[in-house]
């Protein structure tokens, strides 16, 4: 199935749900164009994605094509330095393009350096925003509605055991643990000082007072049931790219740093995340709960996946389906 999906399946956006088509060197041009003035960014031609092997022929002909750096795994190599890979591990190699600032004038330098990585990556460009997410483009597949791309079809990509297909939010497993607020609500009476909530890091309200609840004009002492829904949702969820002033005060020391509030379910998530002490992971496993994906919805895949129909249907709905 995954390779007939990946031969006869019909790419659809996974947005707005329109059939997926090519994007003209003009439509993506456009695209990048649209990025908010005096953006960062770098045009990246991915000639390897995702494959075992060290590429040391590749590297060779990108730099005597004048190409001088290829950004590898992540990391900015300079194309004269010896790039030793592991052939044993999947690497992604894209070739450095160009390097851009976003302004009025930049159309026609723009318009070059995309046909020149289009034509060295067969028909993809990567557009990297400083500050923010890649930007995958194919002159192949692309919806001219929303601007999404989505890149060769490939039975990896069907395969919620690849992290190319497997759903980011569960990683391909279909189901989730997380934090659930009724568990870490204790007595909703009380101020978050006096313990409203099971969970609390030392001089953690202490922080909170001093910053949110300060620039909220929520007074600390409120009982937590009687707090504003909209200092909740902040409370809980984070303020976005809103920054506080916070200042931590220890018995001997004070710090003062500026920072966006990422709200206690994301900071919880994280810290479970990271955490290697397998006794505090145990802990704040009580305080979650095991539930269905609410990104895959249990089909385990990326959207980009789902979005690929035979017969009208997903992989995920096919298989669904009896024999």
């Amino acid at each position: 199935l995954r390779l007939l999906f990946a031969r006869v399946g019909k790419p659809h956006c996974h947005s707005c749900g329109e059939p997926i088509s090519s994007q003209s060197v003009q439509q993506i041009v456009d695209s990048v164009l649209a990025l908010p003035e005096g953006s960062r960014i770098q045009i990246l031609a991915p000639i390897v994605r995702g494959r075992k092997g060290i590429y040391k022929k590749e590297l060779e002909d990108a730099a005597r094509q004048g190409f001088v750096r290829a950004r590898i795994d992540g990391q900015i190599h300079d194309l004269e330095d010896e790039v030793e890979l592991d052939k044993q591990k999947k690497h992604t190699l894209e070739i450095v393009v160009d390097r851009l600032v976003i302004k009025p004038d930049l159309k026609n330098r723009l318009t070059d350096s995309v046909e020149t990585a289009l034509a060295a990556a067969e028909g993809l460009v990567v557009v990297d925003v400083a500050g923010g997410r890649d930007l995958l483009f194919s002159r192949k597949l692309a919806c001219t509605n929303c601007g999404v791309s989505v890149s060769e079809l490939e039975p990896r990509i069907f395969s919620f055991n690849s992290p190319y297909g497997a759903c980011t939010e569960c990683d391909g497993l279909g189901f989730k643990k997380s934090f659930v607020k009724s568990r870490l609500i204790k007595d909703e009476s009380k101020s978050l000082r006096n313990g409203a909530l099971v969970w609390g890091d030392a001089n953690w309200h202490q922080i909170l007072e001093k910053s949110i609840f300060k620039v909220y004009e929520v007074d600390p002492r409120t009982p937590y049931g009687t707090l504003p829904a909209r200092f909740k949702k902040i409370l809980w969820e984070g303020s976005g790219n809103k920054e506080f002033n916070f200042r931590w005060e220890g018995r001997r020391t004070a710090y003062e740093y500026r920072k966006r509030w990422e709200g206690i379910l994301p900071l919880l998530e994280r810290r479970y995340r990271e955490t290697v002490s397998e006794s505090r992971r145990r802990d704040r496993e009580k305080l979650m709960a095991t539930r269905r994906c609410p990104a895959c919805r249990g089909a385990r895949l990326r959207p980009e996946s789902l979005a690929v129909l035979v017969g009208g249907k997903n992989l995920a709905e096919q298989v669904s389906l009896s024999v």
